[in-house]
């Protein structure tokens, strides 16, 4: 989770600075760790919160940059993760 929350800070801090191709790869790194990690981390709360801020961020990038399609797709692709998540059978209640 510290990982996470690291890379997380630093695309923010780049975001915030207009950096934008560099907190691009940050928040798709933070992504990256979130989908990875989703199904071992040790509190389900702090694994969706990752990967919905990851998510979100990434749409939020993109709505900056004009490109509201490429914010739709972040978002309608958390929004199915998260139902799929919800009906499996592996993940306890």
């Amino acid at each position: 989770m510290q990982h996470w929350k690291r890379t997380i800070e630093q695309a923010n801090r780049c975001f915030n600075l207009g950096e934008w191709v560099e907190a691009r790869e940050l928040y798709l790194q933070a992504l990256a760790l979130a989908q990875v990690l989703f199904e071992r981390w040790a509190d389900a709360d702090e694994a969706v919160a990752a990967c919905v801020v990851s998510h979100h961020n990434l749409a939020d990038l993109h709505l900056s940059l004009g490109q509201p399609e490429e914010s739709a797709e972040y978002l309608c692709a958390i929004h199915q993760h998260l139902l799929q998540t919800m009906q499996s059978q592996r993940l306890p209640p």
